[in-house]
């Protein structure tokens, strides 16, 4: 039975309306406090809340409109009395005149789960139209001059070169929300409160959870430096969303801004100043960029003509030491940070185009920059996929002491730059600033060596590499190669042929200085099966292993066919 509403229907109480200066969302409380006249009564449904209201719908004839959780439904003049089968989705409420019927709607709360409200006698739905339709023009208006003053506000900071934290401050003003912005690998860079003051930055379960949510749908978006998507996220057990923007460079993503949108009618606003946010940022870490970049040149060129002697005077490169904010007086070693086989890497992975490698370069450049630095200044010299660093010794540090700092430094690049391993070389400490070519050298044979002998993604100290030095210099000796072929040759040749490990058998006894005990547990072998590969092997060579220098010579083969390798 159509259902009417009558005088028992309980009537409509105004709820309080939250002030703010910058609330500039349109709610429904707004709406039934503000626009519809007195008398308007609520006649089922849930009570009224301050659900945002962006769009109103007229429900004219038969044809159902758009409709969502934040459109205001308006049944028209000519709307059919089973009203409520028009709407596919709930809206934020149905407005109604005195004089429908609701053949669709029952006077339970149970019925619907939006509010219905009926309009007093005598008021017309398209002059409710008309006024909430003029309200949302006004505050799309309101918005975009409230846009513009805060992209101005904003690019004056940047133009001053205050900072990302400076920008960020006065966005978290601004809305009095928490603010955060994090770096292209999703570390914390500073965090402030309601009031722009600095606060503890977010957990790593609430960036892990946003970097979760944003990756799958930041790459489906454009992104474009100027105009970034923003974002709503909610997150698992969080009562609301927050508003996320990637930071972008024409090279990428660069970092991340969010706001912790709590209250629903700041959501446009929010909106527009996160966005604006994230392009003045770009705009400060580009200049950062320009800046690090020009200063890693003019210390790249210092660093090269240093250590390749190319300058005129010591003296002369002192004072440009400190002109750079260094000190040459004092003990210091080079470092050489080089990605393991890149040419095989790239190769080998979806890499495509000069400008990814580029852009793979330049990024390891930067981290090298910023983990050897350790918040201080680091002279950097890049050499196509190696970085060469000089390295103060302060506080009577030990060579031992130095490699395990570069060893923490090459791991943190190595883990943030998330793809390729990174060897380090060390060459050895020097006083005289002369003298730091020779470190220079034997940083870039410690990284080779290194890489050779022990594997990609270690650190290797130059004085540590023993006799590997000596043979590392005769590698592309013809005598060092008949010298290997000599002794080595005839056991090679037998291990291909019948598929044994005599040569890494004779490698692995003669590391543990012959002891047969020691070698059987390296070798996982019972102790006659380990005699039994010594018998076949002085018995192919000829060899005497009980003379000391044969033994010497045999090793030596065996460490000099690795550098082959």
């Amino acid at each position: 039975m159509p259902l009417r509403a009558t005088a028992s229907c309980a009537p409509f109480i105004h709820a309080p309306v939250a002030s703010g200066e910058l609330r500039t969302m349109l709610t429904l409380t707004d709406v039934v406090n503000e626009l519809l006249p007195s008398g308007t009564r609520h006649i089922c449904g849930p009570p009224v809340t301050a659900a945002p209201i962006s769009r109103v719908a007229v429900l004219d004839g038969d044809d159902p409109p758009l409709v969502d959780r934040a459109t205001l439904a308006v049944a028209g003049r000519d709307a059919s009395p089973d009203t409520a089968d028009l709407l596919s989705t709930a809206p934020a409420a149905l407005v109604v005149s005195a004089t429908h019927e609701l053949g669709g709607v029952g006077m339970g709360d149970a019925q619907v789960d939006y509010p219905v409200l009926m309009l007093p006698p005598g008021a017309e739905p398209r002059g409710i139209v008309d006024a909430v339709s003029g309200r949302l023009d006004d505050q799309r208006t309101r918005l975009a001059v409230q846009g513009i003053d805060v992209y101005r506000r904003l690019a004056e900071l940047a133009i001053a070169g205050k900072g990302l934290a400076s920008i960020a401050s006065t966005v978290a003003t601004l809305l009095s929300l928490p603010v955060s912005v994090v770096d292209e690998e999703w570390r914390p860079v500073c965090a402030f409160g309601v009031d722009g003051a600095a606060v503890a930055v977010p957990d790593e379960r609430l960036i892990g959870g946003l970097r979760e949510r944003l990756r799958p749908n930041l790459e489906r978006e454009r992104l474009s430096p100027s105009s970034p998507p923003v974002l709503h996220v909610a997150l698992a057990g969080e009562p609301h969303a927050y508003v996320a923007a990637p930071i972008v460079l024409p090279s990428g993503p660069v970092g991340y801004i969010w706001a912790d949108a709590a209250v629903a009618a700041l959501e446009p606003l929010v909106d527009v100043t996160i966005g604006h946010a994230a392009t003045v940022c770009a705009i400060e870490m580009a200049r950062q960029r320009a800046v690090l970049e020009a200063q890693l040149h003019l210390r790249g060129n210092f660093v090269e003509e240093l250590l390749t002697e190319g300058y005129h005077s010591i003296e002369a490169m002192r004072q440009r030491a400190r002109f750079l904010g260094h000190d040459l007086d004092g003990p210091h070693a080079v470092v050489m940070l080089d990605i393991d086989n890149f040419a095989r890497y790239i190769a080998a992975r979806p890499v495509s185009g000069e400008g990814a490698i580029v852009k793979l370069k330049e990024r390891f450049t930067r981290l090298a920059a910023d983990a050897v630095a350790d918040g201080g200044s680091a002279l950097l010299w890049q050499q196509s996929d190696a970085v060469v660093a000089l390295v103060p010794v302060r506080d009577r540090m030990s060579p031992s002491e130095l490699a395990r700092r570069i060893e923490t430094v090459r791991a943190m690049v190595q883990a943030r730059l998330g793809g390729p391993s990174i060897s380090a070389g060390i060459g050895r400490i020097y006083e005289d600033p002369a003298h730091l070519r020779r470190s220079y050298v034997e940083a870039r044979e410690a990284v080779r060596i290194g890489l050779t002998t022990t594997g990609a993604g270690t650190t290797m100290p130059f004085d540590r590499l023993g006799v590997y030095r000596l043979l590392f210099r005769l590698r592309e000796s013809a005598e060092l190669g008949e010298f290997c072929d000599e002794l080595l040759g005839p056991l090679e040749r037998y291990d291909r042929a019948r598929g044994t490990d005599l040569v890494y058998t004779l490698e692995r006894y003669l590391a543990c200085n012959c002891n047969v005990a020691r070698a059987t547990e390296e070798l996982h072998l019972h102790r006659n099966g380990l005699l039994y590969r010594l018998q076949r092997i002085v018995e192919i060579t000829g060899a005497d292993f009980n003379d000391a220098r044969q033994r010497l010579s045999y090793y030596l083969a065996i460490l000099a066919r690795a550098l082959d390798e």
